[in-house]
């Protein structure tokens, strides 16, 4: 065994006994279905695929942890819901397009809910203002190159969609302007062009989704988090995310005092769009 195998399989173990020593607010931000088992393993994996992310600054890293069990978003690739990246030596956390729906999905606010790429060949048509409509029928392979981006959704009691279309010269425009395109495990670059452009419209549709108090939290701060990402800029440290995690754990102890009680959770699988 060589001493980088060695260093690495050293480092992953280190690793662990941080998470490890956090899982008590691991295990409280996690939704059902992920476990706190799976949700490590995704950490372990994904260093393993990444081991440039062993180098970064651990705060950062274990900051990236805790955000993305807060959101309580998987972080292995596969589930394209987000990615903690490094940037030089720190890492990040980056929020995916199926992230972002799922997080619009528990704020319990939406009927529907819909985005896809639009590719040369397909049909696609859409107006914007008084008399927007939107329409988009899949005609063309998936290896066809991406001309727009769209995501629609719908509130709880209205038939009326609000959607926004990106075409792909501004598509383009904010990808060579964000960091977190540059870097070698980028979604951007391994294959996931047509999701991250999805990603784009619906982190720009779903700022719209009406607010519903803590419920929305999520999706607010998943999609701010992903902007600072965009502009190189700072995201939270761990003691900043220990104190507001504290902070809303208090909110809500105090509410169900008040009398509130927890909500179920909605279904997190996404609606098609009308074609």
């Amino acid at each position: 065994m060589s001493n980088g195998t060695i260093a690495v399989r050293d480092q992953l173990a280190d690793l662990k006994k941080q998470i490890d020593a956090r899982q008590m607010v691991i295990a409280r931000s996690l939704p059902p279905g992920l476990s706190q088992a799976r949700f490590e393993q995704s950490i372990i994996t994904l260093c393993g695929r990444v081991p440039e992310l062993l180098r970064c600054d651990r705060a950062s890293f274990i900051g990236a942890v805790l955000r993305a069990a807060h959101l309580g978003l998987d972080v292995d690739p596969a589930t394209g819901q987000a990615w903690i990246l490094p940037f030089g030596k720190v890492a990040q956390f980056i929020p995916g397009y199926r992230g972002l729906a799922q997080l619009a999905w528990r704020t319990e606010t939406v009927s529907k809910l819909g985005g896809e790429a639009v590719r040369e060949g397909d049909f696609f048509d859409w107006m914007d203002g008084s008399d927007a409509f939107i329409k988009h029928k899949r005609l063309a392979p998936e290896t066809a190159a991406v001309t727009h981006a769209w995501s629609l959704f719908k509130v709880k009691g209205s038939d009326e969609a609000t959607f926004r279309v990106i075409p792909v010269d501004e598509i383009e425009k904010i990808r060579k302007a964000a960091p977190s395109a540059r870097a070698r495990t980028s979604p951007w670059t391994t294959g996931h062009y047509a999701e991250m452009s999805v990603k784009t419209a619906h982190r720009r549709c779903l700022k719209l989704v009406p607010s519903n108090g803590e419920k929305s939290r999520p999706l607010e701060k998943a999609i701010d988090l992903d902007e600072r990402a965009d502009r190189g800029a700072k995201q939270y440290n761990v003691e900043e995310l220990l104190d507001e995690e504290s902070n809303e754990k208090e909110t809500e102890q105090e509410a169900g005092q008040d009398g509130g009680g927890a909500a179920g959770q909605v279904p997190h699988s996404e609606a098609g769009s009308d074609r």
